[in-house]
């Protein structure tokens, strides 16, 4: 127990405290080892003993005060000088190239390289080779040949610096890739699909220099799978039909496996079976979700990488988890908040309406001279309250049952050519196409804001409307006969605008041969959150 405590003690120090220690060591073994065998010449063994002994004393008094020295750059250049020179005085009274001191250059350039970067290593490093050509210079006078000693002492020295070079490197890399790790981005954008990830992806691509992670996940509540990939610095998130086999020893599936379905779909660049031993993975797993992360890092493999992208893996699944309550929250609000709509409406604008079609009939009852045009104001305020009771009930959300888009634009048209006094023409491609209640009224709000604006602003008596299947997504293109088209700057509507934008799609105004041109690009399918 007591050397493990003295183990802890000296692991938990700081570096100046250890090579405060490491110089008490080399001095008191110093000083130990003249007095059992004195040094040659003798006339200098008092003056080695008097340097030993100060150079003990000086050690202690440094490893006392390491706290001050490591807070203190002075300090810490005075100490190393004064090695330096102690070193060179006692090779030089000692045997000079034959001096068994000279082993303190160890020591000195191990201490340069924890107290500094490479740069002040090398700096010690020069100033003990001068050091060492001067203890020498007595040795190469005297004729005798000691060429070969000094040789293979300065190389010894430059080698030591080279490997230590590494060490100070690595340490360095360490250091800015924790750092960089600490910084990990903390992005939450609830509404649209994971682009939280795609800064966590790119932070992780920049800690562990990698060209290519792929993160797969899927929520057991949930049928499909998730797969987000970070790749030349490109994100993209792949949505995947069907769960992955399970293997029933660990509860997920083997990573070669998955790491070749990533292949497959272009997540990962094509590897051999050789190369494959170059993939780091690590498995994600939290209360909702689990996967696997996958990286390609460049360079060759390395433990730390391997370390870290567990690390990493370990944070994204914080993250995604994080999402998923942040998500989850954010719905709930949604929902508090539509109920609260729901109350307001229907507790003050439904009532009124009532008030206001019954009011309505009474004067078609008591002025039969304007009863047809009583009798067209009530019908559209009956259709406004018949959708907002739609959109109160909450079924404007939840209709996903099939419908002939061609049957809702045209009873739509039918009571929108008499509101705006205009002529609409319906063309629909393929004739029969069948989308759901929720697209079709998005699509006939879209054209009734268009013809809105089109009567207001551009004087249009006529429209011609387009709607076309393109797949994944549904063009609205609204040609209107007005004189819009010929302002100098395209009039955009800004609300109309900005609805596309909420339903995942954009809209584009142009001159048309027929006057000014509308065109709506929608997703066939919308998400939860454009229909909320």
């Amino acid at each position: 127990m007591a050397e493990r405590h003295w183990w802890s003690l000296i692991g938990a120090s700081g570096p100046e405290f250890r090579i405060g220690l490491g110089r008490v060591i080399v001095s008191s073994f110093g000083l130990a080892a003249v007095y059992v065998d004195p040094t040659q010449p003798e006339r200098f063994v008092t003056t080695a003993y008097v340097l030993l002994a100060s150079y003990v004393g000086f050690a202690l008094l440094l490893l006392l005060l390491h706290r001050k020295v490591a807070a203190n750059s002075v300090l810490r250049i005075g100490s190393t000088i004064v090695d330096i020179l102690l070193v060179g005085i006692l090779s030089y009274i000692t045997g000079e190239l034959e001096s068994p001191f000279l082993i303190f250059f160890i020591f000195v350039i191990i201490s340069a390289a924890v107290h500094w970067n490479i740069q002040g290593t090398i700096c010690v490093a020069a100033a003990l080779q001068v050091v060492l050509l001067t203890v020498a210079i007595p040795d190469l006078a005297d004729g005798e040949s000691y060429a070969n000693v000094l040789i293979i002492r300065s190389v010894f020295c430059w080698v030591l610096v080279l490997l230590l070079g590494y060490f100070i490197a690595y340490r360095n890399r360490t250091i800015s890739r924790l750092g960089e790790l600490a910084q990990w981005p903390h992005e939450f954008v609830p509404d649209v699909d994971q682009p939280w990830l795609a800064f966590s992806l790119r932070h992780a691509a920049k800690v562990l220099n990698a060209h290519a992670i792929a993160v797969m996940w899927r929520d057991p509540d949930e049928p499909g799978s998730h797969i987000a990939v970070w790749r030349e610095g490109r994100f993209r998130v792949i949505e995947r039909d069907g769960a992955w086999a399970e293997l029933p020893e660990i509860g997920m599936p083997d990573w070669r496996t998955q790491a070749e379905e990533l292949q497959r779909i272009g997540a990962l660049p094509g590897l051999s079976s050789a190369d494959m031993a170059a993939v780091y993975h690590s498995a994600i797993l939290t209360i909702r979700y689990s996967g696997r992360l996958f990286l390609l890092s460049e360079g060759p493999r390395d433990n730390d990488t391997a370390i870290l992208t567990r690390i990493v893996a370990a944070r994204i699944a914080i993250d995604l988890e994080q999402h998923s309550l942040v998500r989850d929250y954010v719905t709930a609000a949604e929902l508090n908040e539509r109920s609260r709509l729901a109350r307001d409406l229907h507790d003050g604008v439904l009532q009124s309406l009532t008030a206001a079609v019954l009011e309505l009939r009474e004067q078609e009852r008591i002025v039969p001279e304007v009863s047809h045009h009583v009798a067209h104001i009530r019908a559209s305020l009956e259709e406004q309250q018949k959708r907002l009771r739609r959109l109160v009930d909450g079924s404007f959300a939840k209709q996903q049952i099939a419908c002939c888009l061609a049957d809702q634009i045209g009873v739509f048209v039918e009571a929108l050519e008499p509101q705006w006094g205009c002529a609409i023409s319906v063309e629909i491609v393929p004739r029969h196409l069948v989308t759901t209640a929720p697209i079709a009224t998005e699509l006939c709000l879209a054209l009734s804001e268009a013809t809105a604006n089109a009567v207001k602003h551009g004087r249009a008596t006529r429209l011609r409307v387009t709607i076309m299947d393109k797949g994944e997504r549904l063009s609205l293109c609204i040609a209107d006969n007005g004189n819009g088209h010929l302002a100098p700057e395209l009039p955009v509507p800004a609300s109309l605008a900005a609805r596309a934008r909420e339903l995942g799609g954009d809209l584009e105004v142009r001159r048309g041969d027929f006057g000014l041109m509308l065109q709506v690009s929608l997703p066939t399918t919308l998400s939860k959150g454009a229909m909320a």
